[in-house]
């Protein structure tokens, strides 16, 4: 990760930001066990559009008494960032984006591998194992929830 993300990932954790395993005050979700999959950016492409992507997963529970929804997140180390849902069509797997996630109240939500996910879509750096980045969560109803994710190579999880 370039020193820049690492950087900005350390005045984030300084002016507030949550870690992955805790929750803003004013947040009624509780979100944890963020994760990210590692993905090398080669210097060819930069990770512009239709560049390098990544899956981060993660779980969200609605601690409050209202319904509500994952609408959108963004990074700063990724063009965009989707909500996406592992299906199997046939003998393959695709993704397909997904609008919002539903967020019951009470219940626990899994964004995990091989199901729903977010796609860090165009990254404009490499993620290695070790590293952390800030990724910000917006929902319907709630604040935004900002979170410093780790990236954990495989079998890590």
């Amino acid at each position: 990760m370039s020193g820049t993300y690492k950087l900005l990932s350390i005045l984030l954790l300084l002016s507030g930001f949550t870690s992955c395993s805790s929750e803003p005050s004013e947040s009624p979700h509780r979100i944890q066990d963020a994760w990210a999959r590692p993905m090398i950016v080669t210097p060819q492409d930069g990770g512009h559009a239709g560049g390098f992507n990544t899956a981060v997963y993660l779980t969200i529970q609605n601690t409050g008494s209202s319904m509500d929804h994952l609408v959108e997140g963004d990074t700063p180390i990724a063009e965009g960032v989707e909500l996406h849902q592992s299906v199997l069509a046939g003998e393959v797997v695709r993704m397909r984006r997904v609008e919002k996630l539903t967020l019951p109240p009470g219940e626990l939500v899994e964004l995990r591998p091989g199901g729903l996910h977010l796609m860090l879509l165009g990254l404009r750096t490499s993620l290695n194992p070790g590293d952390t980045f800030p990724l910000t969560l917006r929902f319907q109803r709630a604040a935004p929830a900002f979170l410093l994710v780790p990236v954990v190579g495989p079998g890590g999880r």
